[in-house]
């Protein structure tokens, strides 16, 4: 019963990693333990944090990467916002994508990290210089959150607008992976 309220609570404000499947919460454990204490069960918030990782969250430690000041006045509407699309698209069986583009790679002759069984070592560059390069790779995935699936497209531009409007033309001409409604709208907030 406290599971179910306790992930009724965080629903909304979870976040995650579909390439690992870890999940985490934006609450604190202390907020948490308050909210259940709201709903009538009485919890500490060393407590609430085991129940999480019952719900397979995870714990993470900060990383210095916002620039930006997140102090916006509608933030937590935004929040909002998001979290009701996404219900109502769920509910409608559409969609919900999400996108990123990675790193730039380098294509060539580079060490890269990684093995493979082989008789002998590949041999490459010794320096890693642009100039040396084939061109590079982008590439740039799409992943259908609400049906657990997803592909990588590699382009060759550091244009990520161009990458991805390139990766939706292909997506469109090759024909729509199968469960994709032939005319959907993509949840604001969710690339």
């Amino acid at each position: 019963m406290i599971l179910s309220v306790l992930e009724e609570l965080v629903a909304p404000e979870t976040a995650g990693d579909p390439m690992t499947a870890q999940k985490w919460v934006r609450s604190s454990l202390r907020t948490l333990s308050v909210k259940l204490e709201g709903a009538g069960h009485v919890i500490s918030p060393p407590t609430v944090g085991r129940l999480l990782r019952k719900l397979d969250y995870s714990l993470h430690v900060n990383a210095k990467k916002v620039e930006a000041s997140s102090a916006h006045p509608d933030r937590e509407q935004q929040f909002d916002y998001i979290a009701v699309q996404r219900a109502t698209f769920t509910a409608a069986g559409l969609p919900i994508i999400s996108t990123d583009t990675k790193k730039k790679e380098l294509v060539g002759d580079f060490k890269n990290a990684g093995q493979t069984w082989s008789l002998e070592p590949i041999a490459v560059n010794v320096h890693d210089y642009p100039h040396d390069a084939l061109g590079r790779a982008v590439p740039y995935g799409v992943y259908d959150v609400t049906n657990n699936r997803g592909f990588i497209y590699l382009g060759t531009s550091g244009d990520t607008p161009g990458v991805r409007g390139r990766c939706h033309r292909r997506v469109v001409a090759n024909g729509r992976p199968s469960g994709f409604p032939s005319r959907h709208r993509s949840p604001p907030g969710a690339g």
